[in-house]
């Protein structure tokens, strides 16, 4: 199990195509009444709609993060998955998919932040990098022998 939170942060400007927005709700008398929070998935891979971290913009270039941007956390149960087919042969078909839809979701912007909060609040680098790039630096920092950090990615 990861302690650790994955957030995709992208402006709000691009829209999420390819991807399906649901809110589970209780109708009652005519009126839908939300019942949970809203999710975002692809296939199998699940998000969040999430609120802004602060730590995030302390390391990324001056003014990098604007207003109308989209804050996405990946749930918890995902990046579980995710991990497992990192470290073993397991879920091998899920990673695949986990890192297909993170190339979407990067691929439909000119600008994106991908923050990994080792523990939910620790980020230990900042870099600038491409989509595949991105993803090749969370499957490194999710392998178990390597150290606990945290990274925030940016493009």
């Amino acid at each position: 199990m990861v302690d650790a939170l994955l957030q995709i942060i992208l402006p709000k400007e691009n829209p999420l195509n390819g991807l399906r927005v649901e809110q589970p709700v209780y109708e009652w008398d005519g009126i839908a009444y939300p019942q949970g929070p809203k999710t975002v998935s692809l296939n199998e891979v699940c998000l969040l709609f999430d609120a802004k971290s602060w730590p995030i913009e302390k390391f990324l270039p001056p003014n990098y993060i604007g207003l109308n941007w989209r804050w996405l956390s990946v749930k918890d149960e995902t990046l579980d998955r995710y991990e497992i087919s990192v470290n073993s042969s397991e879920e091998h078909y899920f990673g695949d998919k986990f890192e297909e839809a993170l190339r979407l979701l990067l691929g439909q912007s000119d600008r994106w932040v991908v923050a990994y909060l080792w523990q939910y609040d620790q980020i230990d680098w900042s870099y600038q990098l491409n989509p595949a790039d991105c993803i090749a630096k969370l499957r490194t920092f999710l392998i178990r022998d390597n150290s606990n950090e945290g990274f925030v990615a940016y493009f």
